[in-house]
């Protein structure tokens, strides 16, 4: 198999100071030679993304920009996540969620000359979820969502 070279391209990584996803992916895109452009909207996090991209031979810059609406996004950001349930890590055909590694591959790959004749498609990572929607509740929710108040007014039962 060819070894990875993005040399030449260049690659926006929206979030690329938000936890694992942001900061592995800009690390391992920069170590397969591209220019990453790493945008956060938080200044301090983007320190990571500088750590991750820094033993690469080239610069990577670094913009601090808000890409999505606060009202929007109903995420809260979590750097330490409660481990997953036996039911969670059932749910899901491969037996537990994805990595940032996981992301990262993906990416890498559609982003490398192995991928030269795809095109218009969906590469669905997410362990065999897409196959078997078993990760759904009782009330069709993921049961990954454990927050009650979210899961109350996601179906409508909030008071």
């Amino acid at each position: 198999m060819p070894a990875l070279d993005l040399t030449g391209r260049t690659v926006i990584v929206a979030g690329a100071g938000g936890g694992d996803i942001g900061t592995a992916g800009s690390g391992m895109l920069a170590s397969a030679g591209a220019l990453v452009v790493g945008v956060d909207n938080r200044a301090e996090a983007l320190e990571d993304f500088t750590t991750a991209t820094s033993g690469s031979e080239r610069s990577h810059p670094a913009l601090v920009a808000d890409l999505r609406r606060a009202a929007d996004v109903g995420r809260r950001d979590n750097p330490n996540p409660a481990p997953d349930t036996p039911a969670e890590s059932a749910a899901v055909p491969l037996g537990r969620r994805g990595s940032a590694n996981d992301i990262a591959g993906a990416v890498l790959f559609l982003l490398s000359d192995l991928a030269g004749w795809i095109t218009g498609q969906v590469l669905a990572v997410d362990g065999g979820s897409s196959a078997r929607p078993s990760f759904l509740g009782e009330d069709n929710l993921p049961i990954f969502i454990r927050d009650e108040v979210l899961r109350a007014r996601l179906t409508g039962t909030a008071e």
